[in-house]
């Protein structure tokens, strides 16, 4: 096996040194965002020779890059800054952060003849949403309260009632349904009787959760009306349904507000600044909450001469093998994940580096649609320096 063999080298070499490592764990990060998995280690004398060194992470028996004469990236989600390895940082850079992520990672860092590792643990959050509609009451009669709470992770939640800031007995909260990204959401309930010294009565929904730095509370204010005397049992069948039908509105508007602010950004394209002649090096490029529809471009510029890189056909990114197996220039595109009809999507391209070819080039990565007015983002990378075989 290829690293088999590379360790086993390492393993074997002459170099020997004290070498301590340390990490940061837990580490929390919000649904969506990028997390830092710190992982150090200090060696008899700085800065690190690196034919002595390998560095892999891998996540549930499964490695997501390795740094052996060379980074190869197994993940196009994980990353490591190749410039701050010398001085003792292995940490881990895991973009775009779901659901999926969730669990322990292992660090480990071999520099001859010693081994060490540690384990980080990655704990993802999304913050809970809350929504209570308006709600008529009725002098002297019960009303039902509804609180909906959604978009919420881990699992975890605790949701109360208050009136007029205090507690109000008698609330229930449906178990925990999961979404599809996910996430959760739940319905808290109670019922209100209101008198007649309730006037300006102010109704609470108190959510806790992991998290939020506090309790979050949405607060309603009653409407309260004189119940009329021979309503008709038609009547009321028509209020409630009108009712019924302004909350549906209600939530269908919400959605659609929330769906219209996820606009597409793109990260900046990541691949390391030194290259060497003959050895594959990947870079990567990531959409967020790209439509159905979208297309990604990679084109080479060198010297005035445009190059298309020919990508092959999107899949999704646990069925894909290391795009560092291939030769030449080639690209894939990979889907991540899904929500709301927007997608993330990570696109990454394999260049072999000759100095003829490629030395002074500019990459670029476009995501577009065939409707520009929807996206039309571009990233380019360059500056890079080639060297000679070691």
């Amino acid at each position: 096996m290829e690293v088999g063999g590379a360790l086993l080298f390492l393993l074997f070499s002459s170099a020997c040194a004290d070498l301590k490592i340390s990490a940061i764990s837990p580490v929390t990060a919000t649904l969506g965002s990028d997390a830092l998995l710190e992982c150090t280690f200090i060696v008899g004398k700085f800065p690190v020779d690196l034919k002595y060194l390998a560095i892999i992470w891998s996540f549930r028996g499964k490695e997501l890059l390795r740094f052996v004469h060379g980074l190869k990236v197994l993940e196009p989600r994980a990353s490591i800054n190749e410039t701050e390895i010398q001085n003792g940082d292995a940490s881990l850079l895991m973009s775009n952060v779901t659901v999926q992520d969730e669990g322990m990672y292992e660090c480990s860092v071999i520099y001859t003849p010693t081994k060490r590792k540690k384990f980080v643990t990655l704990n993802p959050q999304a913050k809970p949403k809350v929504i209570i509609p308006d709600q008529v009451a009725f002098r002297g009669k019960e009303t039902l309260m509804r609180c909906y709470v959604f978009d919420f992770y881990p699992m975890e939640i605790h949701v109360s009632w208050l009136k007029n800031g205090q507690i109000l007995p008698g609330s229930s909260t449906s178990k925990p349904l999961r979404d599809e990204d996910g996430t959760f959401k739940v319905t808290s309930s109670v019922t209100v009787l209101v008198g007649d010294s309730d006037a300006n009565l102010t109704l609470s929904c108190l959510v806790q959760h992991p998290s939020l730095p506090g309790p979050l509370q949405k607060d309603v204010e009653l409407l309260l009306t004189e119940e009329e005397k021979g309503v008709s049992v038609a009547a009321f069948v028509v209020s409630m349904v009108v009712l019924l039908l302004f909350i549906a509105v209600g939530l269908l508007l919400f959605r659609r507000y929330a769906k219209e602010q996820e606009k597409l950004t793109m990260s900046e394209i990541r691949g390391p600044r030194v290259w060497t002649l003959g050895e594959p090096v990947q870079l990567v490029c990531v959409g967020f909450h790209c439509p159905k529809g979208t297309e990604i471009k990679w084109t080479k510029l060198h010297k005035g001469l445009v190059t298309m890189i020919n990508p092959n056909p999107m899949t999704d990114c646990q069925d894909t093998e290391p795009l560092l197996g291939e030769e030449g220039h080639k690209a894939a595109n990979f889907k991540v994940k899904e929500r709301r009809g927007y997608v993330t999507i990570n696109s990454a391209v394999v260049v072999t580096p000759t100095m003829g070819e490629d030395e002074g080039a500019v990459f670029k990565c476009r995501f577009f649609t065939k409707d520009s007015k929807k996206i039309n983002e571009e990233k380019e990378f360059k500056d890079f320096k080639i060297q000679g075989e070691p």
